[in-house]
């Protein structure tokens, strides 16, 4: 979507804001006139209005939904801030976990994947070598593949750490259901 149409969508939301705000404490009720009917506000004032007149031709369906719009917008707009809150937080969450790993090394980041079954499950399709079965196969098997000596090596050697990298994608495509 443009930046046009987001500005867009946020004045209308605005403006359906502004107008629930307006109309706090307003209540809207059907009122029968003969064979057609009438919605009636009773505002937050106290003062009653006829707003508008519904044909006897309009179908109940009809009638409920125009009734209820002004319950249906407040309805509406609690979800949308309520959605939207939980968003901004999940969002300020994964930037929180995202710094936080960013923060640990590449040496650090392995030595916490080795201790997980998911992580030693992956490493048994890498390379020779059979099952691994605990932290210590799980450390030798990624030396192996990584052709490294230490864990450190991912920190002080681009060659390894690109090599991580590209391990870390292939596992995180495994996990996901993708080939490594």
């Amino acid at each position: 979507m443009t930046d046009a149409g987001r500005s867009h969508e946020k004045a209308v939301l605005d403006r359906l804001a502004d107008i629930r705000d307006r109309r706090d404490g307003d209540i809207w009720s059907l009122d029968a006139e003969g064979a057609d009917m009438r919605i009636v506000v009773r505002r937050s004032t106290g003062e009653e209005a006829h707003i508008c007149t519904i044909h006897a031709a309009a179908l109940a369906d009809e009638r409920d939904l125009l009734c209820s719009a002004l319950d249906h917008l407040r309805l509406f707009l609690g979800l949308f801030a309520r959605a939207s809150a939980r968003v901004r937080g999940l969002a300020a969450e994964i930037e929180r976990l995202t710094r936080r790993a960013e923060r640990k090394s590449g040496a650090q980041r392995a030595a916490i994947l080795i201790g997980e079954g998911p992580f030693r499950r992956f490493l048994e399709t890498c390379g020779a070598g059979g099952p691994v079965r605990d932290a210590q196969a799980a450390d030798t098997r990624l030396k192996g593949v990584l052709a490294i000596q230490s864990k450190k090596d991912i920190d002080t050697d681009s060659r390894a750490r690109t090599a991580f990298d590209a391990l870390l994608r292939d596992f995180y495509r495994w996990k996901k259901g993708g080939a490594a």
